[in-house]
């Protein structure tokens, strides 16, 4: 499917200076868990080429969905003039290290300016607060919102570097590197959510799979308040009051051990 998204992106190359996999697919360490991770660098343009990207985004989709229809997230998007004041709290530029182009042609060589006096804590406290949300009143009901938790959830370690040390950290490499700073039982979280995206597995009937690999919002919000398979009883033993305890736990420690530097 790889190849396909290729096959499509390169149709589109004149709206795009680049297009990236990264994460477990880039690496080559993809699991049944393991979701679409890219990002596009589009070409600063206009409003025709703004229709073009909506088309080739809703085209790539359709086939992100079919290599996980619990897909929650799509690409991440960025200007081409962007890269001379980089984003670097939405896509550090330390994934391009493990990153893979998708576009033989485009975007194999670039300068990145990295803007002074960054803002590395707000997006850890936004995650923290919207994981804490989450925990307090919608705690995950299906294998859909719960894989989108359980994501979003292991970015912290990442991210609590990132407003910690005041830099960007690639989330492959951050969980070993922020376990130090924490004890067992503080970690134990982070553990379970390992383990349970190790054992991850599920089978979806004729109807689910239509549903849930169509691109468009509606489609998704189907797939996330109706269709999607409902959690295995194995991982709701994992996932009692004690997990979701661990993680209030672990939260309020790394917002602690960030106070303290400041």
């Amino acid at each position: 499917m790889i190849l396909e998204l290729q096959y499509l992106l390169n149709n589109y190359k004149n709206i795009l200076f680049g297009a990236y996999v990264h994460g477990s697919m880039a690496t080559g360490e993809q699991i049944f868990y393991s979701d679409f991770d890219g990002l596009l660098i589009i070409e600063d343009s206009d409003k025709k080429n703004f229709k073009k990207l909506k088309i080739l985004i809703n085209k790539t989709l359709k086939i992100i969905y079919k290599i996980d229809p619990l897909q929650h997230h799509g690409w991440f998007i960025i200007n081409k003039s962007q890269l001379t004041d980089y984003p670097q709290t939405y896509f550090p530029f330390e994934i391009f290290e493990l990153s893979k182009s998708l576009l033989p042609d485009n975007g194999l060589s670039f300068k990145i300016v990295i803007p002074d006096n960054i803002d590395y804590l707000t997006p850890f406290c936004d995650l923290k607060n919207k994981l804490i949300n989450t925990i307090s009143f919608n705690k995950p009901n299906n294998l859909y919102t719960l894989k989108s938790f359980l994501s979003v959830f292991m970015l912290i370690p990442s991210l609590y570097l990132q407003a910690k040390l005041k830099k960007g950290y690639n989330k492959k490499f951050s969980f070993d590197i922020a376990r130090k700073d924490f004890t067992e039982m503080e970690w134990q979280s982070i553990e379970t959510a390992s383990y349970i995206r190790k054992m991850w597995k599920y089978n979806l009937n004729p109807f689910q799979k239509y549903i849930m690999t169509r691109a468009g919002k509606y489609f998704r919000k189907f797939t996330k308040l109706f269709i999607s398979p409902k959690i295995p009883d194995e991982y709701k033993i994992l996932l009692n009051e004690d997990f979701y305890y661990k993680v209030s736990l672990l939260l309020e420690k790394m917002n602690s051990n960030i106070n303290a530097l400041n």
